[in-house]
């Protein structure tokens, strides 16, 4: 396939001091532009819909390396106009249907992000509170640990026996015992573990400035006080700039992401499912009935697995604060980086009460045998080590359906 475009190639020309526009670019050079009309280009940078950075070009050719396409590009012989030329890349063709075959590799990456690291016991103790608003109403502290009040006992991450933990108010402290997670789990069931690890991540997502509907399972940025909220934030390749609140005709959109916590083994993950959020007021007024479910099929019509995975990128950078390895659920003032000291804080610094999740999505390629014998009859080995080097490092991988989880102590 070939495209034809029109731009000034003086800049162009001065940027590259009239060597090979199409060797530097494939060098690793980049912000080399030209810009055919200076006056819209700053209209759009100004607007925030572009970079202006010159990365077009780069980010295409290598694209088209990680899919096995060849690509080229620079001025016609009659440099009167800017030619770019995708090759398709080669596949592997089935002897029987002469079509092509899939390709010997794909990588996928999910939408689960693991959690590395949990108490590996919980704290209870007797109380008379049934609620969570019990709790909250008969205490005059203005933070409390994530708890569960649940068959008239108190449970919770947080050591009890610690005088500084003002749960203690709210207990029967001659009462104080502790379990072991699957004790508990045995006892009580995985729901019940699933919202007291709800309530720890709803803490978090508040230090994240993002606001939750706990009917939903979901969380999302609100409107700024001027109107649409812009994210900067590192994308898979590069900065960007992300639009996640923004008004439209009768409503403001929210790009929001549904979550639960699920068990696969001995592994907990952190689920997340990218989506939108709709509301009268850019807040909390949530729009209801048909209108939703026709806003929500016209959105997510258009979002493709590789749209899904940018938003799965974006959303593990929100919650992970920017990590690259691992990130701790902040549960509040404890958690907080400006907090002198951490509640259940050990004498060597750790938390016994801590709860650790992996930044990155997980990823997992796919082989297949079948596509490998038809075009190469080589041994395996040999075709790891030549098409994995090329494999793109994060590939959109199919979304699994969230299950639906309550709040236990919700009204």
């Amino acid at each position: 396939e070939r495209q034809v475009k029109r731009t000034s190639h003086g800049e162009i020309a001065r940027d590259t001091l009239q060597t090979a526009f199409e060797n530097q670019i494939k060098g690793g050079i980049r912000g080399i532009k030209g810009y055919r009309n200076a006056v819209v280009a700053d209209l759009f940078y100004g607007a925030g819909t572009m970079e202006k950075a010159g990365s077009g070009l780069s980010e295409v050719w290598r694209s088209g390396q990680e899919n096995n396409n060849e690509v080229n590009f620079g001025p016609d012989p009659n440099n009167k106009a800017f030619e770019i030329t995708i090759h398709r890349r080669s596949e592997v063709v089935d002897e029987v249907t002469r079509t092509a075959a899939h390709s010997n590799f794909t990588r996928y990456a999910s939408n689960l992000l693991e959690v590395v690291a949990m108490p590996e016991v919980l704290w209870h103790a007797g109380t008379s509170a049934r609620k969570a608003k019990d709790v909250w109403k008969h205490t005059e502290a203005s933070w409390l640990p994530p708890f569960l009040p649940y068959a008239k006992r108190l449970f919770t991450f947080h050591n009890l026996l610690d005088t500084a933990n003002p749960l203690r108010s709210q207990i029967d402290v001659n009462d104080i015992q502790k379990v072991t997670v699957e004790e508990f789990i045995a006892e009580y069931g995985e729901r019940c573990f699933v919202w007291l690890l709800n309530e720890c991540i709803y803490r978090h997502f508040k230090a994240q400035n993002l606001s939750v509907d706990k009917d939903r399972m979901r969380a999302y940025f609100l409107r700024t006080g001027e109107g649409p909220r812009s994210i900067k934030y590192q994308a898979r390749i590069r900065q960007a700039t992300r639009t996640v609140v923004k008004r439209k005709s009768g409503h403001w959109e929210h790009k929001s992401f549904r979550f639960g916590f699920e068990r696969f083994g001995d592994t907990w993950t952190l689920v997340l499912l990218p989506g939108y959020v709709f509301t009268t007021d850019g807040k909390s007024d949530l729009l209801e009935g048909k209108l939703v479910n026709q806003l929500s099929t016209k959105r997510e019509g258009r979002d493709y697995n590789n749209v899904v995975h940018n938003d799965l990128v974006f959303w593990a950078w929100v919650l992970s604060g920017g990590q690259h390895s691992t990130f701790a659920l902040n549960m509040g003032p404890g958690d907080a980086q400006d907090s002198p000291v951490s509640l259940n804080e050990n004498h060597d610094g750790s938390n016994e009460s801590q709860i650790l999740v992996k930044a990155n999505l997980s990823t997992t390629v796919v082989h297949n045998v079948e596509a490998e014998d038809a075009l190469h009859n080589k041994p395996l080995e040999e075709l790891e080590r030549n098409q994995l080097a090329q494999l793109e490092s994060e590939f959109a991988g199919e979304i699994s359906q969230l299950p639906e989880v309550k709040d236990a102590n919700s009204d």
